[in-house]
């Protein structure tokens, strides 16, 4: 059996796109760059990528504009609100208002382990 390598073929984009993961992994385990700093610049490289290089397969090339079209889906808000108020819980700790309420009786409290 004849395994070929996938990496044979790719573009200077398909390394420059690994590369920018690899910087977008440093950036986000860093302690000093806050969260939203790492994801703004991840997201503005990408931007800048593709208007200085514009990404054209056997047509036109993909405007910049199209990497903004799906930022207004439902699901998408939907899952950032969600991020948004459970980053807002769990930085002062009402998470486990309900839970210490009740030291005395495992089974409601879901801390104590069962």
């Amino acid at each position: 059996m004849i395994v070929s390598n996938p990496l044979a073929n790719a573009s200077v984009r398909t390394w420059a796109v690994l590369a920018l993961t690899v910087f977008a992994l440093l950036l986000f385990t860093s302690k000093r760059i806050p969260l939203e700093t790492s994801s703004l610049s991840v997201f503005v490289v990408i931007l800048m990528d593709f208007a200085v290089f514009p990404y054209e397969i056997n047509g036109p090339a993909l405007p910049v504009v199209a990497f903004y079209s799906e930022f207004g889906h439902e699901v998408l808000i939907a899952a950032c609100a969600l991020t948004i108020i459970w980053r807002g819980v769990s930085g002062d700790g009402r998470q486990r208002l309900p839970f210490k309420r009740h030291r005395l009786t495992p089974i409601v409290n879901l801390e104590a382990g069962f």
